[in-house]
């Protein structure tokens, strides 16, 4: 005898994860998207200045830092988002997106490592 898996809805909240740590809810994880999204250029203005002085080196590590931090937690919540039912689409969406912004980012510093 087989038995049916529980629909995400039909699972009793205690339990299921609690991601609101992460973040409170898709919205938040949207607001927190666009706000990286709209930071990547500032990359594009440290480009060919870390050699120069030791202040732009720091602050392009601690820009980068955060910047990964931050990407890291919009990924952890989709990619477990959509692992509590893969065929969501919403959740596939928000975990290609999130790595999509990621590889945009990794490209706007691709400078650092040759500097």
């Amino acid at each position: 005898m087989s038995k049916k898996l529980p629909l995400r809805n039909e699972v009793q909240v205690e339990n299921t994860w609690d991601l609101t740590p992460i973040f409170r809810d898709d919205a938040a994880w949207e607001t927190e998207f666009s706000a990286i999204e709209k930071r990547l250029p500032e990359a594009e203005k440290w480009q060919g200045t870390l050699a120069e002085k030791s202040d732009n080196l720091l602050t392009i590590l601690q820009y980068r830092d955060e910047l990964f931090e931050r990407l890291s937690k919009l990924y952890v919540y989709a990619h477990l988002q959509e692992d509590v039912d893969t065929a969501n689409p919403l959740y596939q969406g928000m975990s290609s997106r999130a790595m999509s912004l990621y590889t945009k980012a990794a490209a706007a510093l691709s400078f650092f490592n040759s500097e």
